[in-house]
């Protein structure tokens, strides 16, 4: 009896020494990469609760990792919502290899020549086996459906605080002058406005500026 006894105790000190020397030791590749996931996860968990210009506004803090995990994420959505044939799905993966294998960096000049490069090489295979609106959808909308994205150009404070009338000063929605779709298929609404521009959150992967509104009434 006491000689299994020892057994045990001996057994109980050496898991904990190996769950002692596990918990010192420093994180693996691989622990690293699921924190990255839990911590991306818990951003596009919150970007879903958002909308209009609070979404708009959030989207231009992501870091590049969290940039890259929201597109990932929307193309998926995308595939999920639709009957891809099998060259719509090479065009589909080229875009998400290019997102997986590139950083993502709003605040980076090279990462803008980036995206504006592979939106030249990639827009003629999209456009041999996509529509205007799913090539709006996959690449130029931070929602996954145009009444979404059409309504929240038109009612930009309806997702929070920052709506509202009276000649508020709102952030600019569209780039003037783009032959791409720059309200949500309704370019000649693009217009100037008193609006507060930016240097990206337009056009394709949002990478382009922001420096018009889209006015319904144009």
């Amino acid at each position: 009896m006491k000689t299994h006894v020892t057994k045990l105790v001996l057994s109980i000190f050496l898991i904990l020494a190996l769950a002692s020397c596990k918990k010192n030791q420093a994180p693996t590749s691989v622990d690293l990469t699921n924190q990255i996931k839990g911590q991306n996860r818990i951003m596009l968990t919150a970007l879903e609760g958002l909308n209009g210009e609070d979404l708009q506004l959030a989207y231009g803090t992501l870091t590049p990792d969290e940039i890259k995990a929201f597109w990932i994420e929307h193309i998926d959505t995308f595939k999920a919502h639709n009957t891809l044939s099998s060259p719509q799905l090479t065009v589909v993966g080229n875009l998400k290899a290019f997102i997986e294998n590139n950083s993502l960096d709003l605040s980076s000049d090279s990462s803008h020549t980036l995206v504006r490069n592979f939106q030249t090489l990639w827009l003629p295979g999209a456009f041999g086996v996509f529509s205007n609106e799913q090539i709006f959808l996959l690449a130029y909308s931070l929602y996954d459906n145009i009444e979404d994205d059409y309504y929240y150009k038109q009612n930009p404070g309806g997702g929070g605080s920052h709506g509202g009338g009276g000649g508020l000063h709102k952030p600019c929605q569209c780039e003037q002058g783009s032959t791409y779709w720059a309200c949500a298929l309704h370019p000649t609404q693009c217009a100037a406005n008193d609006c507060i521009p930016s240097s990206d959150g337009c056009g394709f992967l949002l990478f382009s500026t922001c420096d018009g509104f889209c006015n319904i009434l144009l």
